[in-house]
């Protein structure tokens, strides 16, 4: 009978027990709980920004949703669901944890884009004003263009929260931008060489001593200031707003450069209205003697295309005042000016035309904005 009592008291702890100590209870809540969160991280944007997160987490309730259903084929007392409960409780932290990370990541992403995009914006801004100042070549151009492009395309992407993608483009766009800014430094530089600029400057100088000591007339243009400026005896008569040529940053060195020459030169001829394509002009003497050095100096060297001629025919006439430079090498002026230094400029008369004096220029402010520019680095070493 003891035996019997015995083998009855095993029995109902091997059947019973396990019931009684809730071991074999389905965890339905935490299975619905789990499923719940991982499809929660599935929609919160876990997928793109913390992919690995959310397929660890997925990977981890199908494993347990595997174990769960072998528990419940198990005979009831057999079953035991407590690593099941554990391994899903697991995931369900685990899929808070990527929605976590998806939210930091993205937050991350939209702040370093939103950086970027400001970065990009002010480096373009740069790139456009050297744009308006400096004829660029068209490949320069282009990468202009480029820029703008990425720029307006990562807008739209942060718009519709690709931050990452918003990000690269904005640093594109930035590249493109910085390029641009080293090339047109690079051909603008030449206004900020000190050497040159002293040059430029004792011609200036010696011109007006002439007009002081002559008592008469003499022609200074500077360039990137896009002025002209009278002298009489020595003294400023008028400054007048001047277009120069097309190739704005170079010397003239050759016909069909479009840029306008630098040197000391005299008026040789005088066309009146209906003798001028452009309603008055002043005619110069170039090329002088330095012009057909530097010319040779070139064609020998290499540096100009078979049947090269170093060109003619450059002026100071009327016709100007557009506000652009636009001529093929000469100096514009609007044609009121232009009657008015016409009066006073006779054949004989000085014209000295540089390009700048080295402070308050287009080029020179320019280069000066990139000592403190960021991205700008190359173009700076271009000084």
């Amino acid at each position: 009978m003891l035996l019997g009592i015995a083998t009855l008291s095993v029995g109902f702890a091997v059947l019973v027990l396990p019931v009684l100590t809730g071991r074999t209870a389905p965890p339905e809540h935490t299975r619905d709980a789990a499923r719940a969160a991982v499809e929660r991280a599935r929609s919160s944007g876990a997928a793109a920004w913390a992919p690995e997160l959310l397929e660890a987490s997925e990977h981890s309730l199908r494993a347990g949703l595997l174990d769960y259903r072998r528990q419940e084929a198990r005979f009831v007392s057999f079953r035991d669901f407590r690593p099941v409960r554990e391994r899903l409780r697991e995931v369900e932290r685990a899929a808070q944890d990527s929605i976590v990370e998806a939210e930091r990541r993205r937050d991350s992403a939209q702040v370093e884009a939103t950086q970027a995009i400001d970065e990009a914006a002010a480096a373009l801004d740069r790139a456009d004003a050297f744009g308006r100042a400096v004829a660029l070549p068209a490949p320069t151009r282009t990468t202009l263009q480029q820029a703008r492009y990425r720029l307006n395309e990562a807008r739209a992407r942060f718009k519709r929260a690709d931050y990452a993608l918003a990000g690269e483009l904005a640093r594109q766009a930035q590249e493109h931008a910085v390029d641009v800014v080293d090339q047109a430094g690079t051909r603008a530089s030449r206004f900020a060489d000190g050497q040159r600029v002293a040059t430029w400057r004792r011609w200036v100088d010696e011109t007006i001593a002439w007009s002081r000591r002559e008592g008469r007339a003499a022609i200074v243009v500077l360039k990137e200031k896009n002025r002209l400026v009278l002298y009489r005896s020595g003294r400023l008569v008028k400054s007048f707003p001047a277009d120069m040529a097309l190739n704005n940053v170079e010397r003239k060195l050759s016909q069909g450069d479009e840029a306008t020459p630098e040197g000391r030169y005299k008026v040789i001829a005088r066309k009146d209205r209906g003798q001028s394509k452009y309603y008055k002009a002043l005619l110069l003497d170039y090329p002088n003697a330095e012009d057909r050095r530097r010319f040779e100096e070139a064609r020998r060297a290499g540096r100009l295309p078979a049947g090269a001629r170093p060109g003619g025919l450059i002026e100071i006439h009327g016709e100007g005042g557009r506000g652009e430079d636009w001529t093929e090498g000469c100096v514009a002026l609007a044609n009121r000016d232009m009657d008015e230094l016409f009066a006073q400029a006779p054949v004989g008369t000085p014209v000295t035309i540089v390009g700048g004096d080295g402070q308050d220029g287009r080029f020179t402010g320019l280069l000066g904005s990139l000592a403190t520019a960021p991205g700008a680095d190359a173009a700076e070493g271009a000084q």
